[in-house]
């Protein structure tokens, strides 16, 4: 999968997207590349084409796994107790951790609440309920900025993506963003033809360079009938709030 994230971390740059890959048997090195549409000369005719540019590649496959029940809304900027993120993940190991240990950053996962849009979700307590089915409490919900793509719920099937190691950056220039909706996904080894390349329609956002929305909005009466408005900004660097510990937890 490809998603439109914000920064995760203070080492990722804010112009990337994020590639998350899986294929059993696993292929050892994957690639993404972006297409970029050119004519070549053919039969002395100039026809339209597909030049595919490497951007990144990993060595590591990512864990995956499906909502078992819908996921309704919840409050942000504070705990969400009173729903549950059910979750087929079979390849998790996940942990319970202390609240303390969870406003690190550490035990997010990526929830598709609709086509392409996705809320980050941390939670600190993790209870294996049945074979490859969790059961995840204790929410902080719409993390780094992802509170506009909560679910009004996100159904059962939705796609949910382990925040590791596992994800690969995929940064374009600031003029690239949003010029293109072609890319792919290959094994390193593949050729032409190989049933392997898997073909993504996917538009690169710039989610990290997209501020956040404001907090603590005030509206004060003046004598003269005005109002004046005030607010907080919210600061988007991974550091200044909650951004993800990878590997931790």
């Amino acid at each position: 999968r490809l998603m439109n994230l914000p920064q995760l971390t203070g080492d990722n740059s804010p112009r990337a997207a994020y590639g998350a890959v899986y294929a059993s048997p696993w292929w050892g090195l994957a690639v993404f590349q972006r297409g970029l549409p050119e004519e070549v000369l053919e039969d002395d005719e100039f026809v339209p084409s597909t030049r595919w540019v490497d951007v990144a590649d990993t060595e590591t496959e990512a864990t995956f796994g499906a909502l078992a029940a819908v996921l309704p809304a919840g409050p942000v900027d504070r705990m969400d107790y009173g729903n549950e993120v059910l979750v087929d993940m079979p390849a998790a190991e996940f942990e319970s951790v202390s609240d303390l240990t969870m406003f690190s950053g550490v035990n997010a996962i990526a929830i598709e609440s609709s086509s392409g849009v996705w809320e980050i979700v941390q939670f600190a307590r993790a209870e294996l309920v049945s074979q490859g089915r969790w059961s995840l409490t204790r929410l902080l919900r719409g993390q780094r900025g992802t509170e506009d793509s909560m679910g009004a719920p996100a159904p059962i099937g939705a796609t949910v993506v382990l925040l590791d190691e596992s994800l690969t950056e995929l940064v374009l220039a600031l003029g690239e963003i949003g010029t293109d909706a072609s890319w792919r996904v290959l094994p390193a080894d593949a050729v032409t033809g190989d049933e392997a390349i898997t073909n993504v329609a996917f538009e690169h956002e710039g989610r990290g360079l997209r501020p956040f929305s404001p907090a603590h909005p005030r509206g004060v009466l003046e004598p003269d009938g005005s109002m004046t408005l005030s607010w907080l900004r919210r600061s988007r660097r991974p550091g200044a709030r909650g951004g993800i510990v990878f590997g931790a937890g």
